[in-house]
């Protein structure tokens, strides 16, 4: 009886040891490696695979070899490649409080640091210094930057087409890291982005507009210690530029993502360098070893269309507005701060349940009446035009993983119309202590349907949460 209960146990251990074993030779994948703060060209991959990185982008996967030769055909990078392509600059920021270098700090808060810029086989004293690594295109060089509110880590700043031409529409992109303890939230979708820059001089650059989109444009949540990537957007009409002179481009970047504002989002980063643009043709370059080409599928010619045989294009009007049903109104004193008082007039806000209690999941509505004379425009679908949020700490706010990704559109208040709106938050606010609560309501609508012009009203109270 003893042998077999050795036995017994002995086996029990033998099972319970072998997923440890696999749990010790397993690779984390490449995304989970970025995130630990791995570069790309140094990435690993488990066998039969290799690794090869994404042009654009700079983001690593792994894959079998016969899928690497398919990629590179396709513009994918070795690392051997990539290295040669991106050369590494490393930034030493000086932290000694005694340093007069250090930085400035300006009227709003801004820290301007300085950094000196070294090769990575160069000596570079480290006393007193801390060192992190930025990825840079070829075209790039020596990018200043400037924190805001800092919580993040630039890894990566890259450039599509590099070298740029007189025609190019370039790309930029940022990859980033989440450094702090709170989770943040970027923009992102077919219009939208928090990375948004502009090019100098005007002259020598044409902005476009995005042009028709089919994708919806939604706040996505970073985790502590997780990566992610903006796509730039011109700075004001959220599209391109088009390069149409040859010579030194000026761009200037910002990074606004949701960090300590609930309503909104803040400027975190700037950063600013400069490119230079040829007027040399694509086929007198055709030669050079920094441009990477991309074979294009053209698709067969079907036939020819008679457009007298084509439907009437006729026009989808906007749909109009839809009133929810309003809470009971509140009693207590209100400031209501208008952006144009000859747009619109606050008729009631209200609150339910209403008096507040802890633990209550509670609502807010605003009535309102435009009184313009012209139509205004809020969102429709996905997004809300008034948005709250409640400050004290009788409070815990949590950011929203549940919210739904769908298309966003206009919907429209015509003159004279009264609308009743339920407010929406990117947070979920859980009452938890008794006592005084900060409410704020913001009301943001558009005199055109476009984002060229906006009416923020905002309305503010204070309530009492009782046990």
């Amino acid at each position: 009886m003893r042998d077999w209960l050795v036995i017994a146990i002995g086996v029990g251990f033998l099972f319970a040891i072998i997923p440890n074993i696999y749990a010790q030779d397993r690779i984390p994948s490449p995304l989970k490696q970025i995130q630990s703060g791995v570069m790309p060209q140094d990435v690993k991959c488990r066998a039969d695979f290799v690794l090869i990185i994404h042009p654009l982008n700079s983001l690593p996967t792994c894959v079998r070899s016969t899928t690497e030769k398919r990629l590179q055909s396709h513009g994918w990078l070795t690392p051997e490649k990539f290295v040669l392509m991106h050369p590494v600059t490393k930034y030493y920021e000086n932290k000694t409080q005694q340093s007069p270098s250090i930085g400035k700090i300006t009227s709003n808060n801004t820290v301007h640091k300085d950094v000196s810029i070294s090769k990575s086989n160069n000596a570079v004293p480290t006393k007193n210094l801390n060192e992190s690594t930025i990825i840079l295109s070829p075209g790039i060089t020596t990018p200043a930057i400037s924190s805001n509110k800092p919580g993040i880590k630039i890894l990566s700043i890259q450039m599509s087409p590099d070298p740029l031409k007189v025609g190019d529409m370039p790309i930029f992109t940022i990859i980033y890291q989440n450094i702090s303890n709170k989770i943040m939230g970027h923009q992102t979708g077919c219009t939208a982005s928090s990375l948004g820059y502009t090019l100098s001089p005007s002259d020598y650059v044409q902005e476009l507009p995005p042009g028709a989109v089919a994708c919806a444009d939604q706040l996505q949540s970073i985790q502590p210690n997780a990566t992610a990537t903006d796509y730039g957007r011109s700075y004001h009409l959220d599209g391109f530029y088009k390069i149409v002179r040859e010579g030194t481009l000026n761009v200037t970047m910002h990074l606004d993502l949701q960090k300590d504002d609930p309503l909104g989002l803040d400027l975190v980063e700037t950063v600013q360098f400069n490119v230079k643009a040829t007027n040399t043709s694509l086929s007198n370059n055709i030669t050079s070893t920094n441009q990477t080409y991309y074979p294009v599928y053209v698709s067969p010619a079907v036939g020819t269309i008679n457009e007298s045989a084509l439907p009437p294009i006729t026009e989808i009007p906007t749909p109009p507005a839809v009133s929810t049903t309003p809470s009971p109104p509140i009693t207590e004193p209100t400031i209501i701060n208008y952006s144009d008082p000859n747009a619109t007039k606050i008729l009631a806000v209200g609150m339910s349940p209403n008096p507040l209690k802890v633990g209550d999941n509670h609502r807010f509505t605003v009535t309102y009446k435009n009184i313009s004379g012209k139509p205004l425009y809020g969102i429709t679908g996905c997004g809300w035009d008034l948005s709250y949020a409640m400050s004290s700490s009788n409070v815990e706010g949590i950011f929203r993983h549940d919210l739904p990704t769908c298309a966003e559109g206009f919907d429209i208040i015509e003159p004279n119309q009264t609308i009743t709106e339920e407010a929406g938050s990117f947070y979920n606010y859980k009452i938890i202590h008794p006592g005084l609560l900060q409410v704020t309501l913001a009301l943001t609508l558009r005199p055109h349907e476009d984002f060229s012009q906006v009416i923020n009203d905002t309305i503010q109270f204070t309530v009492n949460a009782t046990q």
